[in-house]
């Protein structure tokens, strides 16, 4: 790796094919990437649409060695509204990919999509807040290049995406890592996550925090 600063901005239209090629290299078994590049790249595009503010990249010698993206609401809200707006490569990549049925998380995708379409709710950019009047958000995805990892980068994008999700008014970040993933949970507790259940069934361990003026 260079010794060139990295820097940590906003995403980019430009970007998204960048962010496309680290989310396949890093999620290379995920039902998302399963389902295809088109798939994936109206994903990040639908984060760059609606939450923009909630989009950054990590630069380096003006090249992307790493994303993190999120979402406000809760994560099933998350799952029908991303599904809904790229539906077509949904369905493409379904027809495409029908080995897929044996996962158990792609009949969890579809099954999240079926239960928004019976109650759509708003749009992205509306939803949010919980029963209790707090303002929810969510932190999808992370990642780096290998070539950039161990370099302390997944923390300084951790801690600029708190620190925009603070700014957009958000008091409560939640999001969940695979069980065997060491790496992401040490990240979490590192960052002062909280670890809130672990599912068993489905190998994935949920986190939570709560955010203030210093995030």
């Amino acid at each position: 790796m260079s010794d060139a600063q990295v820097i940590i901005r906003p995403l980019k239209t430009a970007d998204i094919p960048g962010v496309v090629e680290i989310f396949c290299e890093q999620f290379p078994d995920l039902s998302w990437t399963r389902l295809g590049r088109n798939f994936i790249d109206k994903f990040i595009g639908w984060h760059f649409k609606y939450h923009p503010d909630l989009a950054l990249v990590a630069e380096q010698d003006q090249r992307l060695i790493g994303f993190i993206v999120g979402a406000t609401g809760s994560h099933r809200e998350y799952y029908y509204q991303v599904l809904r707006d790229a539906f077509p490569e949904f369905l493409a990549g379904s027809i495409l990919h029908p080995w897929l049925i044996f996962k158990s998380s792609f009949w969890t995708l579809w099954l999240e999509f079926l239960r928004g379409r019976r109650s759509p709710g708003k749009r992205p950019k509306d939803i949010g807040m919980s029963k209790t009047g707090e303002k929810k958000g969510i932190l999808c995805f992370v990642a780096v290049t290998k070539t950039a990892q161990g370099l302390g980068i997944g923390t300084s994008l951790k801690q600029a995406f708190e620190s925009a999700a603070s700014q957009a008014g958000i008091q409560v970040l939640s999001s969940y890592t695979e069980i065997k993933n060491v790496a992401a949970r040490r990240l979490n507790e590192k960052r002062g996550w909280k670890q809130v259940r672990e599912d068993k069934r489905h190998k994935i361990v949920y986190f939570s925090k709560r955010l203030d003026k210093r995030s």
